[in-house]
C-alpha cells in the first residue's frame, strides 16, 4: 500500500490490494495506515506505470461468465501432498483470505476463496504444496 501511494497509484490502480480491498484483508487506503516517522507523501514520485498486459487470455473475447469459468479451471493452484505433509498449519496461518482449513490428513482448500498467491507453498516448512498447472497448460507452456 505504501509503495504504491509513494508511486502515485490509487487503490484502484493495483488489482491486488483493491481485491485486498474487497475482501476486507485492508480496511482503506493509505489514511487507513499510521505512518511513523517523516511525512511520506513528500516522497511521492511522478512515477510512469508500464501499460499493463493481463495473462487473462479470454478477456473482453468471450462473454463475462465464459472468462470466469476458464480463468478459475485453467488457474494454477496449490495442492497438498499427503506423504510429506505434518499437518503443521502454517500454510492456515499464512493464508490471506483463509482459505485453508484443516482436514483429516491434509489441509483442505477453498478454491473460490483462493487468491493464487501461494504464500502457503512458499511458507510450508516441509515443502508439501506443489503448485499444478492444468494439464493443458503444461502442455502451452512446456
Amino acid at each position: 500500500m505504501c509503495g504504491a501511494h509513494l508511486m502515485g497509484l490509487k487503490v484502484d490502480d493495483v488489482p491486488t490490494i483493491k481485491r485486498s480491498l474487497e475482501r476486507g484483508i485492508i480496511k482503506g487506503g493509505i489514511e487507513t495506515i499510521d505512518i511513523i516517522g517523516e511525512d511520506i507523501n513528500k516522497y511521492v514520485s511522478n512515477f510512469k506505470v508500464p501499460k499493463i498486459r493481463s495473462v487473462n487470455f479470454f478477456r473482453g473475447r468471450v462473454p463475462k461468465r465464459v472468462e470466469d469459468f476458464l480463468t478459475f479451471y485453467l488457474s494454477p493452484r496449490p495442492e497438498f501432498s499427503k506423504d510429506i505433509c505434518v499437518k503443521c498449519g502454517v500454510c492456515i496461518e499464512s493464508c490471506p483470505p483463509k482459505a485453508l482449513k484443516m482436514g483429516d490428513s491434509i489441509p483442505t482448500i477453498d478454491y473460490k476463496k483462493c487468491i493464487r498467491c501461494f504464500c502457503c507453498h512458499e511458507l510450508c516448512p516441509k515443502k508439501a504444496i506443489n503448485i499444478k498447472r492444468p494439464w493443458i497448460l503444461s502442455r502451452i507452456f512446456k
